[in-house]
């Protein structure tokens, strides 16, 4: 029964097997260990990675000279401000604000803290007398003041039914004024000495004067608190330090180079900086030379500093941080260049394209990337790649998948 069923279905042309249709890409083994694979597209395949209309020839082109020096990011002067206490005091937390901690970002005028200003026992006494007189001198204005505006009513009352002159009405308006003027300035003095609250030995006992007394610290600048030296309920001399506030936007790049190489350096060209290794992948930012910058220099390494101002909203780089900064050099020079978006990076951080080496037929090659300039990519000394070649740039991550994937 078997062969007799091999037999019908060789004779049946409707029962014959059908191959399978012929795969959109092919990739042919390499060489040997190190050398890549070719792949071959069919015509449509290509047309749907849309290959064809996104070539790109490797040039070579007179671009801006560049070279990389190694930079320091660094607060700009003026933008780092220290603050000490006026007077000896305990420390307070800011009413209805937050407790002060280093990272803390605030506002220009914002309270950080609170000063409860501390006196000693003979200054003390001293206050106690002062503020005895002020209380006085309180009362007695106001007393004035009450007997003034009586004096006045009485005056008013006598002006309307014309008992009265108009320049005594005014001489007694006068007098109310100058009444009111006098409680006023004996209030301001006596609510100066109450802003003087404790006294050492009166720390742990009840304040002599109501909580709104304490002294605020305002930060002067927008910034973030750094260097926070005090706690609440601490006791500091004046004068001690108490906190530091920092502006880190814009922020600066200290660039030192060589004595030697300075003039080869334009001065007036923005630099890219980024972190270490960002010149190759492209994730650097145009800095702006900074020209009210401080003439720094260091005579043991034979460097002359430049400054350049970055924008640093998020605060990303911070005081202190290693950064990488591709300055302009006076002059072109010729360099091999290919679009960026042709370039591929593998695992382990090498860069790579894909040649067209024949009809729908693409080999992958290696190329060293000196820097990135825009859209462009400027190879170095060693490209791995000849003028003239086309590469890939569009459809290019889906033929590095085709190839690490055997071709499915």
């Amino acid at each position: 029964m078997l062969f007799l069923a091999v037999a019908l279905a060789a004779c049946d042309p409707a029962a014959a097997v059908h191959s399978d249709p012929p795969p959109a890409a092919r990739v042919e083994p390499a060489g040997g260990e190190t050398a890549v694979a070719a792949i071959t597209l069919t015509p449509e395949a290509e047309r749907r990675l849309e290959i064809p209309t996104h070539l790109a020839n490797v040039e070579r082109r007179a671009l801006p000279r560049t070279r990389r020096y190694g930079g320091e990011a660094v607060v700009p002067p003026g933008a780092s401000v220290a603050i000490a206490a006026p007077f000896a005091a305990s420390i307070e937390l800011p009413r209805g604000g937050r407790a002060p901690a280093s990272g803390l970002a605030v506002r220009k005028g914002e309270t950080v803290l609170a000063l409860a200003p501390l006196l000693t026992p003979a200054e003390a006494l001293r206050r106690s007398e002062a503020l005895a007189d002020a209380e006085g001198q309180v009362a007695r204005a106001g007393a004035e003041h009450d007997a003034a505006a009586l004096r006045f009513r009485r005056v008013e009352a006598l002006a309307r039914e014309r008992a009265a002159s108009e320049r005594a009405l005014e001489e007694a308006r006068a007098q109310v004024d100058i009444a009111r003027a006098t409680l006023d300035a004996a209030r301001l003095r006596r609510d100066a000495l109450l802003a003087f609250t404790r006294t050492p030995g009166e720390r742990d006992g009840a304040p002599t004067a109501t909580p709104s007394a304490a002294v605020p610290v305002p930060a002067p600048i927008d910034g973030v608190v750094r260097d926070l030296k005090v706690a609440p309920g601490m006791v500091v001399p004046g004068g001690a330090p108490l906190f530091t506030i920092e502006r880190l936007d814009p922020i600066w790049v200290r660039v030192p180079v060589p004595v030697t190489e300075l003039d080869d350096v334009d001065r007036e060209a923005a630099a890219q900086v980024g972190r270490p290794g960002g010149a190759r992948t492209g994730r650097t930012a145009a800095a702006a030379p900074a020209h009210a910058a401080p003439p720094t220099a260091s005579a043991p390494a034979g460097t002359v500093d430049l400054y350049y101002e970055l924008a640093n909203a998020d605060a990303a780089l911070r005081p202190g941080e290693r950064l990488d900064a591709t300055l302009a050099l006076v002059g072109a020079a010729e360099s091999l260049v290919l679009p960026w978006a042709a370039v591929l990076h593998d695992i382990d951080g090498a860069t790579w394209v894909y040649e067209a080496t024949g009809p729908q037929r693409f080999v992958r090659r290696r190329v060293h990337v000196e820097r990135v300039a825009g859209d462009l990519a400027l190879l170095g000394p060693e490209a791995g790649i000849a003028p003239g070649t086309q590469v890939v740039t569009a459809g290019a991550a889906e033929l590095f998948g085709i190839e690490l994937g055997g071709g499915r």
